[in-house]
């Protein structure tokens, strides 16, 4: 199970600024990247809003009366991406939309199922909500990353922890998406900053386990 590890108040301001200044790019952008991850989540009664991540620990936070549980299925899901992507394209009508399902299983399910059947079930609630997204708007295309990643032949694309995919798996994807997608591949710059957060998400992930 993995622990509550907060940080400075320095390094929350940081990411929130970070935060922002990445969603200002969102109305100039001519391409936006949308990574679908999982379906269960958490709501927040009293702001009437899902949070991210789970509130861990529940009983020591906040109290179980504030939050509740859902997994969403295939229906509510499709009705909060389609929404997310017509605001996208109300403020910026020349975004383009690419849509993946994320390749990252479940760390852990909340659910009465085991993890790996939860995370099946929730991977392909969302596959399906990317396609129907893809027939209901021409502007939007769907990036095989998880079906590559989940369906390889080898075990080499992964981390030891069988969570995070390793960099060069990482950059052979990517190469194929600028190729595909780009007039002029931004190979250089994406892929370098793809390589920090990939660095990143396994340094917080040793930080977190337990």
């Amino acid at each position: 199970m993995r622990r509550f590890v907060p940080v400075t108040v320095e390094r929350f301001m940081e990411q929130r600024r970070q935060a922002y200044a990445l969603y200002r790019e969102l109305f100039d952008s001519d391409c936006m990247f949308i990574a679908v991850s999982q379906v269960e989540a958490w709501y927040d009664r009293l702001y009437q809003s899902y949070i991210d991540p789970a509130p861990i620990p529940i009983s020591n936070l906040f109290g179980r009366e504030r939050f509740s549980f859902r997994a969403l299925g295939f229906h509510e899901s499709c009705d909060y991406l389609e929404k997310a992507i017509a605001l996208v394209h109300e403020l910026n009508p020349k975004c383009r939309v690419l849509l993946v399902t994320a390749p990252e299983p479940l760390f852990v399910t909340y659910t009465a199922q085991d993890v790996i059947s939860a995370n099946c079930q929730g991977k392909s609630v969302l596959r399906a909500v990317c396609g129907e997204m893809c027939q209901k708007f021409e502007f939007v295309d769907y990036v095989p990353v998880y079906e590559t990643t989940a369906l390889t032949k080898s075990w080499g694309i992964w981390s030891p922890d069988r969570w995070h995919v390793l960099q060069p798996f990482v950059e052979k994807i990517f190469s194929r998406l600028f190729g595909g997608y780009f007039v002029q591949p931004p190979e250089v710059e994406l892929l370098a900053e793809s390589k920090k957060c990939t660095e990143r998400g396994e340094h917080e992930q040793a930080r977190v386990s337990a």
